[in-house]
């Protein structure tokens, strides 16, 4: 038959998943075009699930390749699902399904050209040699109480306050260049003795979902690419007392613990203290959200 390989929003090879309480921006990569053109391409989407190009849905142009598709008229505190189209003259073909809520962060720091909260909520980050470079800041990687101090780095965000440890998820995008240290990119607890949850890209290129003191949790079988931008997204419910973590949108690990709050505060980071590493490479748009945003 005319089969259509795809992958629905976010892949590996696509923007992110940017949320608001009523807009996203999604899109897709279509890697195969069944041996005929592909002449409209987009994502679509519904409330109840395996939604179809019937359903709400955006066109995106044609052929193969990624896309980008902006999405809007959602209502808040509503959970949606969302799967990328691709048409040509066999049919419709569909990658695979999304689940998501829209909500609004309760912090926004997008780390383009200052350290603020775009929403006003809070006070700026905490922004220790880190220059903004490629759309984000540069993080080198050298950790604060190693010889080479005096040239160190840090990023953290204040005391957020409104974070809740019975539903929460962390987001933010990264790029890195190699693969070959352990690198740890966000850091839930940021003070010398909490760490309760976070994610790091292991020496060996996998992905760990850690907390309580930063301990792995759960390792991926995904290799993280290098000198490309990724989006990462933490989630943890405390009913279930599971954490995940997507990259991309696809989840990579999870695992089941429960948060350690014994000294845990509400800062978030780049540096583990229980290890001495300190995150290598280029952050931005780090979003707080009270809530599960990818499920």
């Amino acid at each position: 038959g005319d089969h259509r390989d795809l992958h629905s929003f976010p892949t590996r090879r696509s923007s992110d998943l940017s949320i608001t309480s009523t807009t996203a921006v999604s899109g897709g990569h279509i890697i195969y075009d069944g041996g005929a053109n592909i002449t409209a391409k987009g994502v679509c989407w519904n409330i109840t699930g395996a939604p179809t190009n019937t359903d709400n849905n955006t066109t995106d142009g044609s052929g193969i390749g990624s896309f980008i598709s902006n999405l809007s008229g959602f209502i808040p505190n509503t959970t949606y699902y969302l799967r990328a189209y691709a048409k040509n003259s066999a049919g419709v073909g569909y990658g695979n399904q999304l689940k998501f809520t829209c909500l609004n962060p309760i912090v926004h720091y997008p780390l383009i050209s200052d350290a603020r909260d775009i929403k006003g909520n809070y006070p700026a980050m905490v922004l220790i040699n880190t220059p903004f470079m490629n759309n984000g800041i540069y993080c080198n990687g050298i950790y604060v109480l190693s010889p080479d101090s005096l040239n160190s780095c840090n990023a953290y965000t204040p005391d957020i306050s409104q974070i809740s440890y019975d539903s929460l998820s962390f987001c933010s995008e990264f790029m890195v260049e190699i693969n070959n240290i352990i690198n740890p990119v966000i850091v839930a607890g940021a003070g010398y003795f909490d760490r309760w949850l976070g994610f790091a890209i292991l020496s060996d290129g996998h992905y760990s979902l850690n907390a309580n003191n930063f301990s792995v949790i759960a390792e991926s079988y995904d290799i993280c690419s290098i000198n490309v931008w990724h989006t990462a997204t933490i989630t943890y419910n405390s009913v279930t007392s599971s954490g995940k973590l997507f990259i991309d949108g696809l989840k990579v690990c999870e695992g089941i613990f429960v948060i350690d709050k014994t000294h845990a505060d509400k800062s978030i980071g780049i540096t583990n203290f229980s290890n001495g590493t300190t995150f290598k490479g280029y952050i931005r748009n780090i979003k707080i959200y009270s809530g599960i945003v990818i499920h």
